[in-house]
């Protein structure tokens, strides 16, 4: 059961992505969350929707992009759904960090930070939509002592 919750609904816009950054950390600071935390989940919802905007539409059309975060006292939930082409984040092969600079294609590297930054990432295709789901674990809030 969530404690909070923030819905955001933005369209296929690159310039919404500010507006969207602003409103998480709003609603971070709101809920008493830390910096760390607040910069992973906007990490992690600027790279899903950048990569949308700019890959997922094959028209000049209007899209809508929905945005929930869900706060309850263990995780923050993430969900990302929007109505673009299929794109299975899963797929993505993860950068070769050990290939010299020079040589290391850009490809997947944000999907990599949003790895790294976040507890977890997962796709699924409904009804036409594309749905990422990411989460990030809270730590547990201190007790005090009795």
């Amino acid at each position: 059961m969530s404690d909070a919750a923030l819905n955001l609904s933005i369209r296929n816009d690159i310039r919404e992505i500010a507006v969207v950054a602003e409103k998480i950390t709003s609603f971070c600071t709101e809920q008493g969350l830390d910096n760390e935390i607040a910069y992973a989940v906007n990490l992690g919802v600027e790279e899903i929707i950048a990569h949308t905007i700019s890959n997922g539409y094959e028209d000049e059309d209007i899209h809508g992009i929905e945005i929930v975060l869900d706060k309850s006292e263990r995780e923050i939930m993430v969900f990302v759904v929007d109505d673009s082409s299929a794109f299975d984040v899963s797929t993505v092969q993860e950068p070769d960090m050990e290939q010299p600079l020079e040589e290391r294609t850009t490809s997947g590297l944000g999907l990599f930070l949003v790895r790294q930054m976040m507890d977890g990432i997962t796709y699924q295709r409904f009804d036409g939509c594309n749905i990422v789901t990411l989460w990030k674990k809270l730590a547990p809030p201190a007790t005090s002592p009795q």
